[in-house]
């Protein structure tokens, strides 16, 4: 349910302080080549993730409070892949991106809800956001 888990349980009655926080990513193919990482990586500077997809290579980052909206945020895709050109300039070269969104539920203090509710067969594990 992730980011949509609110707008279902205040249908009975559970008011949950859990919103959409939006991510974009870029993924490259990176088939064939023995420059991309094998592992993840993470550029603090840049707030940019790395991830070795098996031949494609993602970098994700950003978050947006922009509610459910999931259009592709032009400026913000292009800032990933200018990172992408920063930290790996052959592959972001030779490479035609894919440009994603999407939502993380997360919580306004960080901490995700985990735990019981009123009805006993109801268990939450929402809000994780970035972590």
């Amino acid at each position: 349910m992730g980011s949509f888990t609110p707008l279902l349980l205040r249908r009975i009655g559970i008011r949950l302080p859990v919103y959409p926080l939006k991510g974009y990513s870029v993924t490259l193919n990176v088939a064939g080549r023995n420059d991309a990482p094998q592992g993840s990586l993470t550029d603090d500077a840049r707030r940019i993730v790395f991830t070795r997809l098996g031949d494609r290579l993602r970098a994700a980052g950003t978050a947006e409070l922009a509610g459910y909206d999931l259009s592709l945020n032009r400026v913000r895709s292009q800032a990933i892949l200018k990172g992408v050109q920063a930290v790996f300039p052959e592959i972001a070269r030779d490479a035609v991106p894919d440009y994603w969104c999407g939502l993380r539920p997360a919580s306004p203090d960080g901490v995700p809800v985990i735990g019981p509710t009123r009805f006993r067969n109801l268990f939450l594990n929402t809000g994780h956001g970035t972590l």
